[in-house]
């Protein structure tokens, strides 16, 4: 399940929210991220199982909004790893991290080292 929504800032951080709160889950649950290319960041970077779970993205937009929306979702915990992001994103996505997500191996493997 997806949502697919268009940055305006202030209006927009209320909609990730809400779609965070939709999908369920805490806000430390959550990963945000900056892209051009939604497919190959969930697929080959962050091996996102778009057909399982929920997963918000944004229409194109300038970098000073996308980068507004992202600080304010990683102030109120949305994990993030800027070394993971896109030169040049256009576009800002979350998703709701899983069992099978980077995130979540990376957590597992520190955890257990």
């Amino acid at each position: 399940m997806y949502v697919y929504s268009k940055p305006d800032l202030i209006s927009n951080v209320s909609s990730f929210i809400s779609c965070m709160r939709i999908f369920g889950g805490s806000n430390s649950q959550w990963y945000v991220g900056l892209t051009n290319d939604p497919k190959h960041s969930f697929l080959n970077i962050h091996n996102v199982d778009i057909e399982e779970i929920g997963w918000i993205l944004s229409e194109r937009s300038t970098l000073h909004q996308i980068n507004f929306i992202k600080q304010y979702l990683t102030q109120i915990g949305c994990k993030n790893n800027p070394e993971l992001d896109m030169k040049k994103p256009d576009q800002i996505y979350l998703y709701k991290i899983s069992e099978n997500t980077r995130e979540k191996n990376l957590k597992k493997s520190i955890v257990y080292e």
